[in-house]
């Protein structure tokens, strides 16, 4: 399992530049590897595992898709689970301060001062989103217009990007 420790080089847009430096998208891995906590595929979905059980010959795995919040299963017979392989996404978690909102579209700055922006407010790609999104998306518009100095948690995993949670600074004058 390899993880990419810098986001600076990874683009969420297909081109020339971005396929020369194209990250480990995903990896396999045996499924009874696989933690609480940890992420796999789950119908070509990055998902966070929450529950691993049991039942009657059947080995489940149970866990919340990172981007749209859907509860997803994976099962397999008992016999097959020691030598099962799964898809496990690279998920990349980064803080990105908030520069400016215009529309749905975001520019963030990361601790290496490098601007981003390519990326969307919560709830603004409809396949990707989910109820929540849409109370983020106003809480983050409402906090910025504010003046609140925002930092977006953003989710990376199999060319998909998503902010997901907030921290806010109050700006002291």
């Amino acid at each position: 399992y390899r993880k990419i420790d810098s986001i600076s080089s990874y683009h969420c847009s297909i081109s020339t530049k971005t396929m020369a430096i194209l990250p480990i998208l995903v990896t396999r891995e045996t499924a009874w590897k696989l933690e609480i906590g940890q992420y796999m595929c789950i119908n070509g979905r990055a998902c966070k595992i929450t529950e691993k059980r049991l039942t009657k010959g059947r080995n489940y795995i149970f866990a919340i898709d990172i981007f749209t919040g859907i509860k997803r299963e994976w099962s397999v017979r008992s016999h097959h689970y020691f030598y099962s392989q799964v898809d496990v996404p690279n998920v990349i978690v980064k803080e990105f301060l908030v520069i400016d909102i215009c529309d749905d579209d975001m520019t963030c700055m990361d601790e290496n001062n490098e601007m981003r922006t390519d990326l969307k407010m919560p709830g603004s790609d409809p396949v990707n989103s989910c109820d929540s999104d849409k109370e983020l998306c106003e809480e983050i518009q409402r906090l910025f217009d504010c003046g609140d100095e925002l930092y977006g948690t953003v989710f990376f995993a199999m060319w998909m990007t998503a902010i997901k949670s907030f921290r806010v600074d109050k700006i002291l004058i």
